[in-house]
């Protein structure tokens, strides 16, 4: 536990330092009541016996303002209790995200060792790690409380009482300790469980809210939710229920102790061995040391403790998963300046049997628009993960320029992500302003300037100008004065986003599905319009619709993960091969929609 002190110490001096001088003081403060009652009585006693008041009144005023005192402290503890968890949330959220979020590549996000290790470090959203130091502190006044009140009952009555007072609070401790242990580790290994259960309680009140509703799920989530937090907690309530009852037995031995010692206590009073103001003094200390041990605070202190190592060791866990990246600086800043090149690449993910890229050779050259299709699941957006370096090759290389992406450094790596720009089909919808959503990641006031220009090219203005605060508009609605976009509406802000991108440096623009929801004239259409105004852009166009990408200057087919065909759309409807045999098989499924829509 020095350890979250020491991080407490370290991150927030001040209000550590005023937390551990106030634990300091109510422990204090505590056993000198205890003592401090039992002067009164005896000075109470030799004033009732005409010895004078003097005294009496010195030691009555003494323990009023103790008590007062000790009504302030725990209101200046809270105060400093606060301080120090706010210092520390802000610190710990950057801990916990940073390693993360470090590596450029996302192989580490995806291993189930990691997410378990970042859940564990987390404890409840950092509540629990936020209040660690604290819970250690509050735990070790509570121990000089109950040394104090042993001291004061051995000098009191006698000492070898003192210890087994202690043995028994003690004893308490450890148990509840071990009682805790048990439940953390049965919570522990069930984070993944945990996880699903997370996912479910999101789904059905933010991410899947219309659908749910709409097709009546709504029970059926609800229902799924309970089962998954059920199986998950299980465990932990079996050990729970299990420590409950033993717990029992546990209190009982306490508080048998806690009987012999005042029993002791009276005894000694009636044979006149301690004074009334003696036994009064050892008969508060004994109900301190009944009450004083914090079991509670340990078992939470305990888990701080165990978020706090695993918060430690996220850092090694995600080094070790994420590969190593070459020493190799290099500049990309203008890429791709000639061509992007897939040699033989083939990627298989981890844990899987199969390649989803098998032998795949392609060049994307600078300021041409290229096209990939293929039906779902053929392996298009993995390879747009490969292109962004967010996974090597399995074998082959992808090359940008002649540079070999596997064989640079983190910095030159991430230098060529920011100059992609991607549409996917599930873009980012930021609860943010209109002009944070198009600007995202814009860090200077002329790269946001250009926002409304953006905008206008993309025909978002009118949406703009209709909204209540219109640029500033929150564009969530549970927000008071935000608003909601239609799913047409958003597209064209995902178009302003992309256009912006290119405007503010991207140098290789990519649609993956980017309207995939939307009908096959409306996604042709938004396509088209990606392609007119970001003309001169290497352009990287993804999608399963074959009449889609027609107007792009070079068009694959990627089946069953590997490149079967390449040329223009018009090469390869010459050519009758598996283009040309898809392209009418879903041109004919579209002109039949068109037909039922018409007859309708």
């Amino acid at each position: 536990m020095f350890d979250l002190l020491r991080y407490g110490f370290r991150v927030a001096r001040g209000p550590t330092a005023a937390l551990a001088t106030l634990s300091l003081l109510m422990a204090v403060s505590a056993v000198l009541l205890a003592w401090l009652i039992g002067r009164v009585v005896t000075a109470g006693e030799a004033a009732a016996a005409g010895a004078g008041t003097s005294q009496l009144a010195l030691l009555v005023t003494a323990a009023v303002l103790l008590l007062l005192a000790r009504s302030v402290l725990p209101v200046g503890r809270e105060l400093a209790a606060t301080r120090l968890e706010l210092g520390l949330d802000r610190d710990l959220a950057g801990r916990a995200l940073g390693p993360m979020l470090a590596p450029v590549g996302i192989e580490h996000l995806e291993d189930p060792a990691v997410r378990d290790r970042y859940a564990r470090s987390r404890e409840v959203d950092l509540i629990g790690l936020s209040r660690g130091p604290g819970l250690v502190l509050s735990l070790w006044s509570s121990r000089l409380t109950v040394i104090g009140s042993a001291l004061l009952v051995g000098a009191g009555l006698t000492w070898w009482l003192a210890p087994m007072l202690l043995g028994s609070v003690f004893f308490v401790e450890w148990w509840s300790t071990r009682a805790g242990r048990s439940e953390t580790a049965a919570w522990a290994g069930r984070t993944e469980g945990q996880r699903r259960a997370s996912y479910l309680y999101h789904l059905a009140l933010a991410e899947g809210i219309q659908e749910l509703r709409i097709f009546g799920l709504a029970g059926w989530i609800a229902d799924r939710h309970t089962a998954e937090r059920d199986a998950a907690l299980r465990p932990v309530q079996s050990r729970r229920l299990r420590s409950a009852l033993a717990r029992l037995g546990v209190m009982a031995v306490h508080a048998a102790v806690t009987v012999v010692a005042i029993m002791l206590v009276v005894r000694a009073l009636w044979i006149g061995e301690v004074s009334l103001g003696g036994a009064t003094s050892v008969l508060s200390a004994v109900l301190l040391l009944a009450t004083g041990g914090d079991p509670g605070t340990l078992v939470q202190a305990r888990r701080a403790e165990a978020s706090y190592r695993s918060l430690r060791s996220l850092p090694d866990l995600v080094s070790s998963k994420a590969p190593d990246r070459p020493e190799r600086s290099v500049e990309l800043a203008s890429a791709p300046t000639r061509s992007i090149r897939f040699e033989n690449v083939s990627f298989r993910y981890p844990g899987r049997d199969q390649d989803t890229l098998s032998g795949v050779t392609l060049e994307l050259r600078a300021g041409e628009s290229y096209a990939l299709v293929g039906i779902n699941g053929a392996g298009k957006s993995t390879l747009v993960k490969l292109l962004a370096g967010c996974y090597r090759p399995t074998t082959g290389r992808i090359t940008v320029d002649g540079i070999d992406l596997a064989m640079i450094d983190s910095v030159s790596l991430a230098g060529w992500q920011r100059r992609i720009a991607a549409l996917v089909q599930d873009f980012v919808r930021l609860p943010l302003s209109v002009t944070d959503n198009v600007a995202v990641g814009a860090g200077s006031a002329e790269q946001r300037a250009d926002v409304a220009e953006s905008a206008r090219r993309a025909g978002l203005v009118p949406v703009v100008d209709r909204l209540p605060a219109q640029w500033d508009t929150i564009l969530d609605r549970t927000v008071p004065g935000g608003a909601e976009l239609s799913g047409g509406q958003w597209q064209r802000l995902a178009l302003a986003r992309a256009l912006h991108s290119v405007d503010t440096g991207a140098g290789l623009l990519v649609l993956d599905e980017p309207a995939a929801a939307l009908d096959v004239r409306a996604e042709a259409e938004l396509v088209q319009d990606y392609l007119r105004l970001c003309r001169g852009v290497t352009s990287l166009i993804i999608s399963h619709r074959f009449s889609v990408v027609r107007g792009a200057q070079r068009i694959s087919v990627l089946h069953e993960g590997r490149i079967v065909e390449s040329g223009s759309h018009a090469e390869l409807i010459t050519a009758d091969g598996r283009y040309a045999a898809m392209f009418r098989l879903q041109a004919e499924r579209y002109a039949a929609a068109g037909e039922e829509e018409s007859d309708a």
